[in-house]
């Protein structure tokens, strides 16, 4: 949960993810079950971007060092 909220704040954007973490191993099993119709959806929990100044600060402050040191290799 954390990292889904940090993502939409960073990227000022929604996410939807599925409450199941099997989603992957149930994702494959569908396809190869041909997607049929019947198969039961998964339940989604919903991700929306906050104002969160201090986050965009510190990644601000993170891409500046990264930079930095970047520069000093290449």
């Amino acid at each position: 949960d954390w990292i889904c909220q940090h993502l939409c704040d960073l990227l000022s954007i929604s996410l939807i993810r599925p409450a199941d973490c099997e989603a992957s191993a149930r994702g494959l099993a569908f396809l190869l079950a041909g997607k049929p119709n019947d198969w039961k959806k998964l339940d989604q929990q919903h991700f929306n971007p906050c104002d969160n100044k201090g986050l965009h600060s510190r990644y601000k402050q993170w891409e500046d060092l990264m930079l930095v040191a970047l520069s000093r290799h290449g």
